[in-house]
C-alpha cells in the first residue's frame, strides 16, 4: 500500500470515530416555538456536497434566531405549526429546494 492509501485508511478509520462520538442528526429534536414570539421565519439551504440541508431560521421578537434543519425530529410538525402564522408563504418549499445546491433564501414570515 502506498503512502497516500495508508493515510487515507487511517483518516477514514479517525473520522468513523469521530462521528461516533458526535450526536445523529436524527437524535437531535427541533425546539418548541412560542408563535406569539415569532418576528421572522427564513429559509435556506446548506450545500453539502453531494446533498443539500434546508434550514429554517425563527427569529424572536426579543431578538435572537433559532436554527432548525429538515433531518431533526420533530421538523414536519414545526414546519405544520409555523405555516399556521397569518401570512406565512406556503409555497416556500418550492422557492428552496430548487435549484439544487443554491442556497435559495426566502422570507415566508414576517411580522409587520
Amino acid at each position: 500500500m502506498n503512502t497516500i492509501g495508508i493515510f487515507g485508511s487511517i483518516f477514514a478509520r479517525l473520522l468513523r470515530r469521530l462521528e461516533s462520538l458526535l450526536p445523529r442528526r436524527a437524535e437531535i429534536s427541533a425546539p418548541e416555538i412560542a408563535l406569539g414570539k415569532v418576528a421572522k421565519v427564513q429559509f435556506y439551504k446548506l450545500d453539502e456536497l453531494t446533498t443539500d440541508l434546508i434550514c429554517c431560521e425563527p427569529t424572536l421578537d426579543v431578538g435572537g434566531a433559532l436554527f432548525l434543519h429538515e433531518d431533526m425530529h420533530g421538523w414536519d410538525d414545526q414546519m405544520g405549526r409555523l405555516a399556521t402564522l397569518p401570512g406565512f408563504d406556503a409555497d416556500w418549499f418550492a422557492k428552496v429546494a430548487f435549484p439544487p445546491f443554491a442556497t435559495c433564501h426566502t422570507i415566508a414570515f414576517e411580522r409587520a
